[in-house]
């Protein structure tokens, strides 16, 4: 099987960044901005209809409703609050979707199912919308998300981004293993972070963490990984250590909202 994980900026020509995994290697990673070019990038690894894949899209992918949150968002903010893992609540009123849901257009170009259920079969044929930020506290050990993100001061971004490169280089001892410096970019990507260049490769770094956690989920789906919502009113999968799984079980069961 091979994952493609896809940092999908909300708004077109935003940076996207991009992974291609397979068994526990990396065949490459890349910073694009266009609808074609995440199409032509995706396609030099899914050349066939009938390919195995599943691509760990973050950004919303099914979104059916007009104005506030859906009931998957709700839990993760309420569940995850502590640990700083909420996400941004998606509906169709917002002006990234204006033209659309992209995470759910790319999926259909793909010709690729968005009911996760699709990761418990062989061929796999699935994208599934996943968060990198509740993924890598989970993965990771982390008591809170890790702070690279444009909004922190240059010195906390800095430390992050090493955190973040330890948190990936540590993959090869979890199960299942990958190991990020048999990517071709690997090296660039740690020149980019050493350099003070952190921000310009943070959407690819965060494209590792969708691939793995689509990895992740067809081994541990159920058990490790779980699938927060619904196909039908939108859903985000996400790995759990045992703290985020039950404080996501409990949001959810106070919610009438379907995990597993």
């Amino acid at each position: 099987m091979r994952a493609i994980g896809v940092d999908l900026a909300w708004g077109r020509n935003g940076r996207t960044g991009l992974c291609a995994l397979e068994g526990d290697r990396v065949l490459g990673s890349a910073t694009v901005r266009t609808d074609a070019e995440i199409d032509a990038w995706i396609t030099q690894w899914v050349t066939r209809l009938t390919d195995d894949v599943v691509v760990g899209i973050d950004a919303p992918l099914v979104v059916p409703n007009r104005r506030g949150g859906r009931p998957c968002d709700a839990v993760f903010c309420a569940a995850l609050a502590a640990r700083e893992a909420g996400v941004y609540p998606a509906n169709l009123g917002l002006p990234a979707f204006r033209g659309g849901v992209r995470g759910a257009a790319l999926a259909r170009r793909l010709r690729l199912t968005l009911d996760p259920a699709a990761c418990a079969v062989s061929p796999r044929r699935a994208a599934i919308e996943v968060y990198p930020h509740s993924a890598m506290v989970s993965l990771f050990g982390l008591a809170r998300t890790l702070k690279y993100k444009r909004k922190h001061a240059p010195a906390v971004r800095a430390a992050a981004f090493g955190e973040l490169l330890d948190g990936l280089r540590g993959l090869t001892a979890a199960d299942p293993p990958l190991d990020v410096k048999s990517s071709p970019r690997w090296a660039a990507l740690e020149a980019a972070v050493a350099g003070g260049r952190g921000g310009r490769v943070e959407d690819e770094l965060d494209a590792y963490v969708c691939a793995y956690a689509a990895v992740y989920h067809c081994r541990w789906r159920g058990r490790r990984s779980l699938v927060v919502g619904d196909v039908r009113r939108g859903y985000i999968v996400t790995p759990v250590d045992g703290a985020a799984e039950q404080a996501l079980r409990a949001a959810a069961g106070r919610r009438g909202v379907r995990i597993g």
